[in-house]
């Protein structure tokens, strides 16, 4: 299926857009979503992540993307419309990229500092809790990382 079948008819031009502009500029794009309640179908938000993604000969044609929903689903099919759309462009050959021009749904907004990559803030590791440590109730987790050096 298309990635414009979650997409109401209204919204699928802008989609359209969003996915020109990451594989051509490339950037990364952030399309903030929702879903109007109705019969069986609560209120819906979302947001989705499309990413570009690099071939072996070095094009961008692929796309990595993510989707994330904030309440009940509800009954389906669910159409979903966009709120607001952000652009990143991304720079070829450097780690930062600089905000591209806002979209014509959001009012224009001071630039933000520019961030690298796409890199998490590093965080410490805080080490397996202790029997003590661990709150009354709470179990083990199950996942555990193995490593191997053969």
């Amino acid at each position: 299926m298309p990635i414009t079948a979650f997409f109401g008819t209204q919204s699928r031009p802008r989609v359209s857009e969003a996915l020109e502009e990451v594989f051509q500029l490339p950037g990364q794009t952030t399309l903030h979503l929702s879903a109007a309640a109705s019969y069986g179908r609560p209120a819906l938000t979302g947001r989705m992540l499309l990413l570009p993604l690099k071939s072996d000969l070095g094009d961008v044609s692929r796309l990595l993307g993510c989707l994330v929903f904030r309440g009940q689903i509800g009954l389906t099919p669910r159409r979903l419309d966009i709120v607001t759309k952000e652009f990143i462009r991304l720079m070829p050959g450097t780690d930062a990229h600089l905000p591209a021009k806002p979209s014509p749904s959001r009012p224009p907004q001071a630039a933000p500092a520019p961030v690298l990559g796409f890199a998490a803030p590093e965080t410490a590791f805080a080490g397996k809790p202790s029997e003590a440590q661990r709150a009354p109730g709470q179990r083990p987790p199950y996942l555990r990382l193995i490593k191997s050096d053969d």
